[in-house]
């Protein structure tokens, strides 16, 4: 019987091969708005199908971080910035609209985390992004990416607010649990 052909076809992700000279203030040159803060990103489409009304509530409640900032990168709609307002967390949260190139890779680089507490996802390419940077991701197991769990790159959790505000705590003020997650 002959063989079957087997072709393997990479995923097409991959970290910048000049990753390891970003800069951070290239970022601040860039994003002015972020300056030092440190951040979480949210790298998809805006919308309530992605978890974005549960990701500002859970936001919400990291009163013990005020300096940290959510930058949410995708198209956008106003309600989701009248909900910030009406959660008095609007200068805590930017939405930087659609990223690409050096904005996109420095972003990435350069946050704490990457946040994606979506309902649903076949394969999300933002998760291999973070990943190919360095950046640890807290997920959702909609995200059908149970790796991150069992390869300690990050959180797998289920949409519970209280969760995602005691990870979301401790990977923004925990450096050494940070690294941790970002070498794997």
């Amino acid at each position: 019987e002959p063989a079957i052909p087997v072709s393997i076809i990479p995923n097409g992700v991959s970290a910048d091969s000049n990753c390891s000279i970003l800069l951070r203030s290239q970022l601040t040159t860039l994003f002015p708005c972020l300056g030092t803060s440190k951040y979480a990103i949210f790298m998809s489409r805006i919308a309530e199908l992605k978890g974005v009304t549960f990701l500002i509530r859970v936001w919400a409640e990291l009163n013990a971080r005020p300096e940290s900032r959510l930058v949410l990168c995708g198209p956008a709609e106003e309600a989701y910035m009248v909900e910030c307002k009406k959660l008095d967390i609007k200068d805590r949260v930017l939405f930087l609209g659609t990223v690409t190139g050096e904005a996109k890779a420095l972003l990435l680089k350069f946050a704490e985390c990457l946040v994606l507490p979506s309902y649903s996802e076949g394969f999300p390419m933002a998760v291999l992004e973070a990943l190919a940077y360095g950046t640890p991701a807290i997920i959702t197991p909609e995200c059908n990416f149970s790796e991150i769990q069992t390869n300690r790159a990050g959180a797998v959790l289920a949409r519970r607010e209280q969760d995602w505000v005691t990870e979301l705590n401790h990977i923004m003020s925990n450096k050494n649990y940070r690294d941790s997650l970002a070498v794997n």
